[in-house]
């Protein structure tokens, strides 16, 4: 005789999603610590990694780059949290949004024309997870340097529903691109990946 087991619920199942007003209590009751690298992507907390020297000197060039292109031009170039919506709390490695005295404690897409990721270890995540949520958000402009391939990954015209970009640019060195929100400045992409002295 053959005995039927009960169905348990597989753990995936039993996962209770966070909200970003639940994971901004917790840091400010100091269960999470304000200092610790924490991302909330789809409700769930992940650990960012360490950053590592090539990540933290493509990080600091694309800060420069971008400072200097548009600063001056009535946008704010900066490492702030963005708030994309109830369960994304995401930390780009620069975001640049429309400079506006009056904002907020976090940036949200309204302002934001242009997020960027820096991706070496992440890479899978920031083309597939952070992609489909920056894309259903309404951010603009998704830029990943791929620092495996040595490329400028840039997408374009988000398709909310959808959660995808509808145009997408693989840019080398030696190649320039112009920011949708001010295509008169061209940005060289080898400014990024140029070699360490």
């Amino acid at each position: 005789m053959s005995a039927t087991l009960p169905l348990v619920e597989e753990e995936s199942d039993l996962r209770r999603p966070i909200t970003v007003d639940e994971f901004l209590r917790m840091v400010d009751a100091e269960i999470i610590d304000a200092a610790e690298r924490v991302e909330l992507i789809e409700g769930g907390l992940y650990r960012m990694s360490p950053s590592r020297r090539p990540h933290g000197i493509a990080q600091a060039r694309v800060i420069t780059l971008l400072s200097n292109a548009f600063a001056e031009n009535g946008y704010e170039v900066s490492l702030t949290s963005i708030r994309l919506d109830d369960s994304n709390f995401f930390d780009p490695d620069v975001l640049v949004e429309r400079a506006d005295p009056s904002a907020g404690k976090y940036a949200g897409p309204a302002r934001v024309v242009l997020a960027v990721e820096v991706s070496d270890s992440t890479l899978g995540k920031d083309q597939k997870v952070k992609l489909a949520v920056y894309a259903r958000a309404g951010i603009p402009e998704y830029w990943i340097v791929n620092l495996r391939a040595g490329c400028l990954e840039v997408y374009r015209d988000p398709q909310r529903d959808k959660e995808v970009y509808a145009t997408v640019l693989i840019l080398k060195p030696g190649e320039t691109l112009a920011a949708l929100f001010e295509p008169a400045v061209p940005i060289a992409v080898a400014d990024i990946f140029r070699p360490n002295h």
